[in-house]
């Protein structure tokens, strides 16, 4: 009777604890677990930890937080360093046992994280050594840790999976903050994250890098948000499939002012934290060898069926310009779209806006471009683009008399570049290493098509001196003011007598049709590039729209020799030109293109401060180049040296061979001289058989006599000798013929020196 009244009573008490513990379970684990959470964590941490409501329920599988906070330490200035506004979670009881945990609802309001570094130390670092000094650990002698014998793993292999249906996360906040300056703080933040497993669909919300307080644009970055729908049978398998992401205005600024920029701020944070990660004392690793390339091309880890990006841009404040306007675009793009699975990439409506004080909107746009890659080689080590498609690139040059837009747009983006403070050391002599062998591309391009190019030019406007008009010349009004400033012999100085002073004027070049063509495809790989429908625009001041237009321009050239010292070009072939020929007194179209690009290129180089005298060891290294074949055929001239032009004059054939070849390959700049000289002198010749003019007369100035200025303004060369000359019937007696007069005639140079 004694036994089981003893065992009674220890069944009673057994069971009443069992109450008590469930009870403790059912109705008072959230407040045991906040009590002890509370207690614990303030010590393990060394800040106070405290959480205003926290309930668990297992019978519905809940837990609800609300309120939770975890100080920063005292010698930091911000008094929060983790703070959470709620946290609800549904998870299923009965799965807790089985080896998938199902939970239902993650619900996460307002996470707010602070990370803060001070003249010494941050804040996260001061939380480890609490802790560590809690758990009695010595960071200077850390244990070694004891052999343990592997966990037993289950035979089949499987290990718990969590799952989580459902996740919503709003109002994310990260702030990193600086003690010692505090205008180098910034925030990262997310407005909203929902993930839903069982319909694979991903939104975030707007958002946002803040730029740190010296700066006035308010973000470095901004989004406004993504969308992300996945086919949700494949999440969990090996190759998950993206069906579908869309994001929206990604926004990327950039500003610059009298005491900083973007740039400088963010390496003066990226220093700040680098010099916070311990460094380690121990030998750093050798790098392992590089492995040898697959022979076969890998599986893509993923599919992607649909990647669009809205409205993309790269906006810049520039604040150290006087009449600055505020935030403008660098560059922009309309919308990027992207199909790994078919290996598509096109890109639409890009955008570069001219900077401030050029005339045109934009200084380069295009259409779109279309890109078609090789799937399979996607994520290999040489991936295969098939074909690039360039649709209507627009390219507006421009230069002023103070700068060009190009040599301003590199400015703006290289006063981004930071300088280095110190120059690196010079590496001690050593031998000569050997010649690497050639490497492989690292990516294969077969065809490059460009449709619709159009490359015009601006030119600064030219200022012409006073210039002085000889007495009785009625045809020099009709002359342009540029062509009227050229003649030397009118300018102040000369020795003419009884001159009259014209003012001095401006002349505004404008932009012109510089280069525009219907279609060009290159393929890199046999080495080939067509143009078709090529036109080159006349400089301002000359009739014609185009100075040449050609059917087809046909180009081959060995590709081995690309990267070599010496490139070879087998064949150049022009088809059907056309030239449009003007003359005016001392100089022509042709020629007048030639010196405005190369004055373009002048000015750009001096703008850049990369003039430098030619030297023997830089064109020594430079590549050369042969061409093997020249041949343009079936071509016209229109000549224009008055105020008709002639009817077309067929060009004869051109060919050269061998261009360099004799030297072991000729400078750039020497074989375009031939090449230019070659066709120059072929169209010279043509117009002079025709019409007449000796060649020199045509090439230069010094055999222009008054016949052949006064044809080209459309009177006489007794008109422009003497207004009031009288008729040759009335020609006193005595007067020598017309022959002999004719024989007399000398240069307009040559009778007024």
């Amino acid at each position: 009777m004694k036994i089981k009244r003893i065992a009674g009573t220890c069944g009673a008490i057994l069971a009443l604890l069992a109450v008590a513990i469930a009870c403790v379970v059912l109705f008072w684990l959230g407040p045991t677990v906040k009590l002890l959470a509370e207690k614990i964590g303030s010590k393990a941490l060394g800040t106070p930890l405290t959480i205003r409501h926290l309930a668990i329920d297992p019978r519905a599988g809940t837990v609800e937080l609300t309120g939770f906070a975890i100080a920063n330490p005292s010698q930091f200035g911000r008094s929060t360093a983790v703070s959470l506004a709620s946290l609800n979670l549904a998870f299923d009881l009965a799965s807790v046992l089985s080896e998938t945990v199902v939970v239902h609802r993650v619900e996460i309001q307002s996470p707010h994280f602070v990370y803060e570094q001070g003249e010494a130390s941050d804040n996260v670092a001061a939380f480890i050594r609490n802790i560590q000094s809690f758990a009695g650990i010595d960071p200077e002698h850390p244990a070694k840790p004891e052999e343990k014998e592997p966990a037993d793993v289950p035979s089949d292999g499987s290990s718990k999976v969590v799952v989580v249906e459902a996740l919503a996360l709003a109002d994310l906040q990260f702030h990193l903050a600086n003690t010692d300056d505090p205008a180098l703080d910034f925030d990262i933040g997310l407005e909203l994250l929902q993930v839903s497993m069982t319909n694979g669909a991903v939104h975030l919300g707007a958002f946002h890098v803040s730029n740190p307080e010296r700066l006035a644009t308010p973000n470095l970055f901004a989004l406004e948000g993504i969308d992300i729908a996945m086919d949700p049978a494949s999440l969990y398998s090996g190759r998950p499939a993206i069906l579908d992401v869309h994001i929206r205005k990604p926004y990327a600024y950039l500003e610059r002012n009298p005491e900083t920029d973007t740039v400088a701020e963010f390496i003066q944070i990226a220093r700040r934290i680098a010099a916070r990660i311990p460094k380690s004392d121990a030998p750093a690793p050798a790098l392992p060898e590089p492995a040898p390339p697959a022979e076969k091309d890998s599986d893509i880890p993923f599919e992607l069926h649909h990647l669009l990006v809205d409205d993309v841009e790269l906006l810049l404040l520039d604040a150290t310009q006087t009449n600055s306007a505020g935030t403008r675009m660098l560059a922009g793009i309309g919308s990027i779209r992207v199909r790994l699975t078919d290996g598509e990439l096109d890109i639409h409506g890009v955008a570069v806006p001219n900077p401030p004080g050029f005339t045109a909107t934009n200084l380069f746009q295009l259409g779109r471009i279309e890109t078609r890659i090789d799937p399979a080689t996607l994520f290999s080590g040489r991936p295969l683009i098939k074909s690039i498609l360039i649709d209507s690139p627009r390219i507006n040059l421009q230069q002023t008399p103070a700068a060009g837009n190009l040599s301003e747009l590199q400015k703006t983006i290289m006063d981004f570049v930071p300088v280095p403070t110190s120059a690196p050391e010079a590496a001690p002599p050593t031998a000569e290493p050997e010649p690497a062998p050639a490497a492989s591309p690292p990516l294969v391009v077969q065809s490059i098509e460009v449709t619709n190019l159009l490359v015009s030019l601006s030119l600064p406007a030219v200022t012409n001196e006073a210039v002085r008009l000889l007495p009785g010349m009625a045809q020099w009004e009709k002359l342009e003011l540029r062509e009227r400033a050229s003649l030397d012999l009118f300018k102040p100085g000369s020795k003419a007598p009884n001159t009259q002073v014209l003012a001095a004027s401006e002349v505004e070049q404008g932009a012109f049709a510089l280069l525009a063509c219907n279609r060009i495809v290159a393929q890199p790989t046999v080495g080939q590039l067509d143009i078709t429908q090529l036109r080159v625009g006349n400089p301002p001041g000359f009739a014609n729209a185009d100075l040449v237009a050609l059917d087809s321009f046909h180009l081959k050239l060995d590709p081995t020799t690309l990267a070599a010292d010496t490139l070879l070009i087998e064949e150049i072939l022009l088809e059907h030109p056309e030239v449009d020929y003007e003359r005016k007194i001392l100089t022509d179209n042709i020629r007048t293109l030639r010196t405005s690009i190369e004055g373009a290129i002048a000015r750009r180089e001096q703008e850049k401060g990369t003039i430098r005298p030619p030297s023997d060891a830089a064109e020594g290294e430079a590549q050369k180049v042969i061409i093997g074949h020249l041949l343009v055929q079936n071509g016209k001239v229109r000549a224009k040296l008055s105020a008709l032009p002639s009817a077309p004059i067929p060009l004869p054939k051109i060919e050269r061979r061998d261009i360099g070849k004799t030297e072991g390959g000729a400078s750039w700049t020497a074989a375009w001289n031939e090449l230019f000289n070659t066709f120059y002198d072929a169209i010279i010749g043509s117009v002079s058989s025709t019409s007449g003019f000796a060649v020199d007369a045509l090439k230069g100035a010094g055999a222009l006599t008054f016949d052949t200025l006064g044809a080209m303004t459309g009177g006489t060369s007794d008109k422009l000798l003497n207004r009031n000359a009288r008729p040759q019937a009335e020609e006193a007696p005595g007067e020598t013929s017309p022959s002999t007069k004719n024989k007399k005639r000398r240069s307009l140079f040559h009778k007024l020196r």
